[in-house]
């Protein structure tokens, strides 16, 4: 269950890249429809938060240990 961890830290530094991406693009460029630009940009990042938050399992393997730990 490694990788699921991997690719969960990995989708969520995917989803604070495009945010930042977003917002560097849209202050550094003349973009005529910026509202587009931010739709698209927060839908890929929210749905890339979500991924990575549902695949990894520190909140699983947390409450596990913690667990454990009170027996």
């Amino acid at each position: 269950m490694k990788w699921n961890e991997k690719l969960g830290d990995y989708l969520i530094d995917v989803s604070k890249y495009t945010i930042t991406g977003v917002v560097l693009t849209a202050f550094f460029n003349d973009i005529a429809n910026k509202t587009a630009l931010y739709s698209v940009g927060v839908i890929v990042s929210m749905c890339a938060l979500y991924v990575g938050i549902r695949i990894s399992d520190k909140d699983e393997d947390k409450n596990k240990n913690k667990n454990k730990k009170e027996k």
